[in-house]
């Protein structure tokens, strides 16, 4: 789910956010708008255009919709469409968007942005005025090397807590790795999703580098990419030093068997930090070889202190756990494991 800060569940995690009905159209989409309708939380324009609403808006029409937002205070989530919007019409809501302070996520994957210079100055822009925005979710096309340049900065000077990218390569996991390596990067920004890009070893290398000692980002997200056996050594490295890194979704990678258990054998054996590790396993049918509640009873045994057996017994039978992870840890405490094998 997105977080919303540290200890709050975002209300799209909870359920909460209400789209447009289904008989809304584009006149009465504006009306609840100005009306600032309690129950327009959501408005999703893509969902409209992909049911046949909305295919022949005009620049008029994004002018009447962009009116209606600097004084909305009901609206959390904006999902915009190039084939309701083009770019002029984007660039009025934007510039709406800058004196709105309410909402919180602003998905602009199915505008399908082009990368270069023009599109960068405009988002920055956006974000320098609007310090509001928690979620920003991108996709782009014929990416320049200037411009992925351009992205990472603009999300190294933003407030942002989450960035989602798709259509995001190697390029700009350079120009991120080089942001992230800074001390000076974006504190606020906790999530970076990278799920579906064309991420090959090369890009995946400067982003762990990047954040070998970043002490903000909580959760990486790198799922269906093409990181494969190569960069096996980087991760484990990365896992050893970083302290901060609370989830890492390597999913569906080109990586081998063995390549995995390194990285859960060798790269979590000093990693105290991490609670989830999302990778496939031929061998395991969790989907997840760190369960939160086995990862701190750990933790006290690493410190010497008590554990109760009997909970202990219990974190063992509720799930299956991988047998070298068990077998280490039961090692660290002769005690536990005499207590385990015997009930």
């Amino acid at each position: 789910g997105i977080l919303m800060g540290n200890t709050h569940t975002s209300p799209e995690a909870a359920g909460l956010y209400r789209t447009a009905r289904r008989d809304d159209d584009l006149e009465s989409i504006i009306d609840r708008l100005s009306r600032n309708d309690p129950g327009l939380v959501h408005l999703n324009l893509w969902d409209y255009t992909r049911r046949g609403f909305l295919q022949n808006c005009t620049i008029e029409d994004a002018i009447a919709i962009a009116n209606t937002l600097p004084h909305n205070t009901n609206l959390k989530k904006l999902t915009l469409t190039v084939q309701c919007f083009g770019y002029d019409g984007l660039v009025k809501v934007l510039e709406a968007l800058e004196k709105n302070a309410h909402l919180e996520i602003l998905d602009l994957s199915r505008m399908h942005l082009i990368g270069n210079e023009d599109t960068m100055a405009m988002l920055q822009r956006f974000l320098s005025r609007n310090r509001f925005i928690q979620t920003l979710v991108l996709s782009f096309f014929c990416m320049q090397s200037s411009a992925a340049q351009k992205l990472a900065e603009l999300v190294r000077d933003s407030s942002l807590h989450t960035l989602r990218c798709t259509e995001f390569g190697d390029l700009e996991a350079k120009a991120f790795g080089k942001i992230l390596l800074n001390q000076n990067h974006n504190k606020s920004l906790k999530e970076l999703h990278l799920h579906d890009t064309g991420i090959s070893d090369k890009g995946a290398m400067h982003i762990f580098r990047g954040l070998a000692n970043n002490e903000s980002l909580q959760t990486l997200v790198m799922h269906h990419t093409d990181i494969s056996d190569k960069i096996a050594d980087t991760i484990c490295n990365f896992l050893q030093r970083n302290k901060s890194l609370l989830v890492l979704d390597i999913r569906d990678s080109l990586m081998s068997e063995s390549s995995k258990r390194r990285i859960v054998q060798e790269g979590l054996e000093n990693n105290y930090a991490l609670e989830r590790l999302y990778i496939d396993m031929e061998s395991t049918d969790m989907k997840y070889l760190k369960d939160e509640a086995l990862w701190k009873v750990r933790k006290l045994l690493k410190n010497k202190q008590a554990v109760c057996p009997e909970v202990w017994a219990r974190v063992l039978g509720r799930k299956k756990i991988d047998p070298t992870i068990t077998k280490y840890i039961l090692q660290e405490n002769p005690d536990l494991f005499q207590y385990v094998m015997t009930t």
